[in-house]
């Protein structure tokens, strides 16, 4: 029988990068370490700046999501070596960020990053705190329509992984042909300041809450490096709008300046018109993300054993 091991102090670092910087990530800094990265394949979205961008599909371009278990004084060492590897100064070239894990528990034939003797701890200037990973699991069909309000709300071009749902479908019986297992999982990450808004213009598109409908839920990100984009096309200004939003950024010091919160109308408007209240759909607070990963012969099993334990919902992404 596999023994586990119980370990304090990890945090799960994740990288979204383009395929062209993936390899070179992996083999200048992933080796490293433990060898203990999952990779999953995975794709952007940018609208074409364009009088006819709402009629053009998205654009996908290949990207790859990657996930490793650092400790969590080994992270600022990390996110500054994939910064400096994969060039995330440049706008589009991709994303690091770490959230802390309450618990790991691993096999001991399972790789976790190696301490090193040249880890940096103290955090750069580039590394940023104050953001909140926003991720949203629904049908296929409504991942084009969610993604362009989370865009219109401020959220850079969401990065998206086919993945296989088990739940609501899974006691419908011969009724289950009316729900495909097909899902997407969306992800975007975002400033504190626009993370209500942005969440809840997902939640709005995808009319989360509705049965089989999916899930959007939140996490508080412990620190990252955001630069990827929303937009593609041809360059008239010397700069793009999220470079100029970056810059700002720097010379406020904080990002309060772009906080748009204005009071609230009752539940129909708010002052100005400048959007709707927000929903009065229930949150479900104090919730935990149970993240496993295990050979793919082992899935079936773990699933079944979820199940069984009352699990409301189960998704599988394929690495």
């Amino acid at each position: 029988m596999t023994r586990f091991r119980a370990v304090d102090n990890l945090s799960s670092v994740t990288v979204m990068l383009p395929v062209s910087s993936t390899a070179r990530v992996l083999e200048e800094v992933f080796a490293k370490g433990g060898h203990g990265a999952t990779v999953f394949n995975s794709r952007g979205t940018l609208i074409r700046d364009h009088w006819t961008q709402s009629l053009i599909p998205l654009m996908s371009p290949s990207m790859r999501y990657v996930q490793v278990l650092v400790p969590d004084d080994e992270v600022d060492g990390l996110i500054e070596e994939i910064y400096e590897v994969a060039g995330l100064h440049r706008p589009g070239a991709g994303a690091v960020f770490s959230i802390p894990c309450e618990e790991v528990l691993y096999s001991t034939d399972y790789p976790v990053w190696s301490p090193r003797d040249d880890s940096a701890t103290n955090a750069s200037l580039n590394i940023r705190e104050n953001l909140t990973a926003i991720y949203c699991i629904t049908r296929r069909g409504q991942i084009e329509t969610i993604s362009r309000a989370a865009m219109r709300a401020g959220a850079h071009g969401p990065v998206m992984q086919l993945c296989e749902g088990r739940g609501l479908r899974a006691g419908l019986g011969w009724l289950r042909i009316t729900s495909k297992p097909d899902k997407e999982l969306f992800a975007v990450v975002v400033d504190n300041t626009d993370a209500d808004d942005v969440f809840e213009a997902v939640v709005r598109a995808g009319r989360i809450g509705l049965p089989g409908r999916g899930i959007a839920y939140r996490l508080p990100v412990q620190k990252g490096i955001v630069n990827l984009t929303s937009v593609y096309g041809h360059a008239h200004q010397a700069a793009t709008l999220e470079q100029i939003i970056t810059a700002i950024d720097e010379l406020k010091g904080d990002t309060h300046w772009r906080d748009q919160s204005v009071m609230e109308l009752g539940i129909s408007g708010r002052v100005a018109g400048l959007g709707l209240a927000q929903s009065q759909q229930a949150d479900h607070r104090d919730f935990v993300s149970l993240i496993c990963v295990v050979p793919r012969e082992q899935m079936e099993p773990l699933m079944e054993a979820a199940m069984r334990a009352q699990a409301p919902g189960i998704n599988v992404v394929y690495g």
